[in-house]
């Protein structure tokens, strides 16, 4: 059987969503990608460049600013994930939507954390 572009369920061959919904979603998502992917794009170049510079332009690795730039931009980072997940086509057909989508929601909530952590490092590295 083949399954459902959005959620996975099996369906007929001859269909390639399992209703009307599933498939007002999936456009829905492609519009959201569409209008958003180059403010999205231009944010991860950013909390790209402030990850690299935090740890490229501080004397040491673990000094208050390199953690600082870590921080945000991991954090900044991984909340654009969450909030537009745009998991590659490739994963979209392996895994289907929906899935797909939770797990890049997964991997930006891992961002976060690290970019948490490396925020309150920071701020022990200040206080300290």
């Amino acid at each position: 059987m083949k399954k459902c572009h959005y959620c996975a369920k099996e369906i007929d061959y001859s269909e390639m969503y399992c209703s009307s919904q599933c498939e007002e979603k999936a456009s829905n998502y492609y519009k959201v990608r569409h209008n958003w992917r180059i403010l999205v794009n231009a944010l991860y170049i950013a909390s790209f460049a402030l990850v690299f510079l935090g740890l490229i332009f501080s004397p040491t690795m673990f000094s208050f600013w390199g953690l600082l730039g870590v921080s945000v931009g991991c954090i900044m980072g991984g909340l654009i994930t969450i909030l537009v997940p745009s998991p590659t086509e490739d994963m979209i057909k392996k895994h289907k939507m929906v899935k797909a989508q939770n797990n890049f929601r997964i991997c930006g909530a891992v961002i976060v954390a690290v970019g948490i952590a490396a925020l309150v490092l920071a701020l022990i590295k200040l206080f300290a």
